[in-house]
């Protein structure tokens, strides 16, 4: 892939932030802001990774998704069966009536399916009977400490998502993308481990889903070689991820600036 077509949906990308701190205000009586690690904007912006895919199901730590089929050998194999449709035992046969590979979003979708996503549920997350101010503080706190503590090595000044995303598509060097999606299942376990006032579950389940979604992709952008289909289809999903991340960010940011106002 170019330099040009990684910038293209590098531009999507580059919000999506793998940090997060919490600037204290000191004495003045302003609220505390949240910002991204990536540089410390006048308009603060809070945004997520992905989780890792599970089934969905009461549990408290994650384990590996299941394996699925190669997309790639699905369009294959779905190629194939018209083949032998059209033209019954095609031995010997020199005058095969041959499909036309279709490679529209909505004929790829028919023919391999979406990529598989499974989804968390409430009982999943451990939500707290205390909903008061300092709860929601303290969970809101406690979030950016885990941010802070998988993914400190991006950020303002460092590597970031651009940078893991160019090193692949680019030079075929996979281990800062690596890196990103290894530092996930452990985030996520504790994560789901949290206390979550009733006020913020809402919130805090469309976060770990989206962080699902978010290391599905990612881990299809580093499948590229062995299924470029799941690569296709991972990319479509990357609008939707960028507005998922918009309006979680600026609820999360709305809402704790309310608390320390």
């Amino acid at each position: 892939m170019s330099g040009k077509k990684i910038t293209a949906f590098i531009i999507v990308l580059a919000g999506l932030g793998l940090a997060i701190f919490i600037a204290t205000s000191g004495p003045s009586k302003t609220a505390s802001s949240l910002s991204v690690l990536f540089g410390n904007r006048e308009d603060p912006s809070l945004q997520f990774e992905a989780s890792l895919p599970t089934t969905p199901g009461s549990r408290s730590s994650l384990s590996e998704a299941p394996t699925t089929d190669n997309y790639t050998d699905k369009l294959a194999n779905s190629y194939l069966e018209e083949l032998f449709i059209r033209n019954g035992d095609i031995t010997g046969n020199t005058n095969l009536s041959l499909p036309t590979i279709q490679l529209s979003d909505e004929s790829l979708r028919e023919s391999i399916g979406d990529l598989e996503i499974p989804s968390f549920t409430r009982g999943d997350i451990r939500v707290t009977n205390d909903d008061s101010d300092a709860a929601q503080i303290t969970y809101i706190e406690a979030l950016d400490s885990l941010f802070q503590k998988y993914f400190s090595k991006f950020g303002k000044g460092k590597n970031d998502l651009k940078d893991a995303l160019e090193a692949w598509f680019n030079e075929k060097d996979d281990r800062l993308l690596k890196e990103l999606a290894d530092g996930i299942n452990p985030f996520v376990g504790e994560l789901l481990a949290l206390e979550v006032p009733e006020t913020l579950s809402d919130y805090h389940l469309a976060t770990l889903n989206l962080w699902q979604k978010k290391l599905v992709v990612y881990r299809a952008f580093l499948g590229m070689e062995t299924d470029p289909l799941k690569t296709y289809l991972a990319l479509q999903e990357i609008q939707n991820i960028a507005l998922e991340d918009s309006n979680l960010q600026a609820a999360l940011i709305k809402r704790y600036e309310e608390l320390k106002s």
